[in-house]
């Protein structure tokens, strides 16, 4: 079965040294993109995400957005993107409809939310979406993306048919 984060694996082979995605002034190619979308799904598959897991995000736009957007899918995970907009009862409205066991959150929204936002029982793990701000209790992120990915994290390949 193909899935969306097979798109990167794809355009990381043809395209290594293209650039992929560019913000803030920090620009990456498909192969260094790809290195760390793999890290972020060991991330998660470490932290105990597991495939039908709900992983949600909280945050700005980022190249850390990106790479959050396609890491669940590589462990068939499914990313729910959370509106920055909403007041903390409409998030706790959102996150109790989908029950994430994991929510990343950019640590610039500290301020207006703190660093467990949203109380909700399925949510078993708290990523910061960078290392620098990382609060007591909330796993840092950037530390590990780019990190060797875990065998499990290796995009499914397509059954050929016979005589291919």
């Amino acid at each position: 079965m193909l899935r969306i984060a097979d798109h990167i694996t794809r355009q990381a082979h043809r395209h290594p040294d293209r650039p992929a995605v560019s913000f803030g002034g920090d620009t990456f190619s498909w192969a260094a993109f790809e290195k760390r979308c793999w890290g972020a799904a060991a991330l998660l598959l470490d932290l105990g995400v597991r495939a039908g897991d709900r992983v949600a995000y909280l945050g700005l736009n980022s190249h850390r957005y990106f790479e959050c957007y396609y890491a669940p899918s590589r462990i068939g995970a499914i990313l729910v993107p959370l509106n920055i907009r909403l007041s903390v009862a409409e998030l706790v409205e959102c996150v109790a409809d989908c029950t994430p066991k994991a929510l990343f959150m950019d640590p610039t929204l500290f301020m207006r939310h703190g660093p467990s936002p949203v109380p909700c029982p399925s949510i078993e793990v708290l990523v910061c979406a960078t290392s620098e701000t990382a609060p007591e209790g909330m796993h840092a992120y950037d530390p590990v993306a780019g990190q060797n990915p875990s065998p499990q994290t290796r995009p499914f390949q397509r059954a050929r048919k016979p005589g291919q």
